[in-house]
């Protein structure tokens, strides 16, 4: 029996406030009837400090990067997790049973599903599970 789980965000979840108008605090609270706490991986991290600092994003995409890069800092746990972001997340999952990814990222949720990894995504401006959660 898993004590607590460990929900990792991704970079396209990170943007669902932006998109979706959702405060993911308080969806995943909702949504879980389990302990967890909520980390984001270092490669996402520097995923989101790349496109602040990239002029191809457009201006209004790197400040919402700006804003989220320091939300993160402020109120989530990084998790020392180096590589490609799919891969990274991916490898995590597998190694440890009390962690579920949340994504919007179609091809990584279809990868993670094959592997039995729970994934959390947005589906109708509301938070689905996707998978079992012990």
């Amino acid at each position: 029996m898993v004590s607590y789980y460990k929900v990792i965000l991704d970079t396209s979840f990170l943007f669902l406030p932006f998109e979706a108008n959702l405060d993911i605090k308080e969806e995943l609270l909702k949504l879980l009837n389990v302990k967890f706490e909520i980390y984001v991986p270092k490669c996402v991290l520097d995923e989101i400090k790349r496109i602040m600092n990239d002029p191809k994003e457009g201006i209004k995409k790197r400040r919402i990067a700006r804003f989220i890069y320091d939300y993160v800092l402020k109120n989530f746990k990084i998790i020392d997790i180096k590589g490609k972001v799919d891969d990274s997340l991916i490898e995590l999952g597998l190694k440890n049973e009390n962690v579920i990814i949340c994504t919007n990222d179609r091809e990584l949720r279809k990868k993670l599903k094959k592997y039995g990894i729970p994934t959390i995504y947005l589906h109708d401006y509301k938070l689905e599970i996707d998978g079992y959660i012990k």
